[in-house]
C-alpha cells in the first residue's frame, strides 16, 4: 500500500501538478501520520503501520534517512547506523524477494539494543528504499499464537484419532476374543 501511495503521488509529480519535494513532503503526512503539536509525526494515526510499534520508514541513496515517524526531515547515517542503513537499502534492491527482509539491531532510548525487521523495496523515481520496520517480539508474536494454536489442535486430533481408533479396534478385538474362545472349545473337544 505504501509503495502505491508513492506511485500516485509520483504521477502527479510527473504530471507537473506537484513539485517533487511537495510530493515527498505529502508521502511523509500519508505514510507517517499528520505532524503533531512536537513536531513530530502522529505514526498512530496513519494507516501504514503494523501493530503497535511497525511503522514505515524509507533511505534515499546516500543513506539518508527520508521518512520515520519520530524525526522531521532526513539524517545522515551515523557510524552506529551505517552499516543497518547499508543492509536496508542493499535488501530493497535485491532481486531477490527473500533478501528484501532484513533483521537488524535498533537502538533505544534507554540505550539498550533491540532486534527489528524491515521489508523493503526500491521506489526508483525517488531513489528511495522503503519499506516497513517491526520489533522481532512483536512481529513473533501472532507466530507464537499460531504455534499455540498449532499445538492444541494437533492434540485435539490425536485425541480424536485415538478414541476413533479404539472405538473400531474393540470390535475387531472382541471378534477375535471370540473366535479365539470358539477355537479353545474345538480343541476341548466341544464341538456344539
Amino acid at each position: 500500500g505504501a509503495f502505491t501511495s508513492l506511485e500516485l503521488i509520483n504521477e502527479q509529480v510527473e504530471n507537473g501538478k506537484i513539485t517533487l519535494e511537495e510530493g515527498k513532503d505529502q508521502a511523509r503526512i500519508i505514510l507517517n501520520g499528520p505532524v503533531d503539536g512536537n513536531g513530530k509525526y502522529d505514526f498512530e494515526k496513519s494507516r501504514f503501520t503494523y501493530k503497535e510499534n511497525g511503522y514505515i520508514l524509507a533511505y534515499d541513496e546516500d543513506l539518508v534517512l527520508q521518512l520515520h515517524p519520530s524525526k522531521i526531515g532526513g539524517a545522515p547515517a551515523d557510524e552506529l547506523n551505517r552499516s543497518n542503513r547499508e543492509e536496508i537499502v542493499a535488501g530493497g534492491k535485491s532481486k531477490n524477494e527473500s533478501d528484501r527482509y532484513v533483521v537488524y539491531s535498533d537502538r533505544q532510548p534507554d540505550g539498550s539494543f533491540k532486534d527489528k525487521t524491515a521489508y523493503t523495496e526500491y521506489f526508483e523515481p525517488w531513489g528511495w528504499t522503503i519499506g516497513i520496520a517491526v520489533f522481532q517480539d512483536e512481529f513473533s508474536e501472532g507466530l507464537n499464537v499460531l504455534q499455540y494454536i498449532i499445538f492444541g489442535a494437533t492434540v485435539v486430533l490425536i485425541i480424536i484419532s485415538s478414541l476413533v481408533f479404539y472405538l473400531a479396534i474393540r470390535k475387531k478385538i472382541n471378534t477375535l476374543k471370540e473366535v479365539a474362545e470358539a477355537s479353545t472349545k474345538i480343541a476341548d473337544g466341544q464341538i456344539l
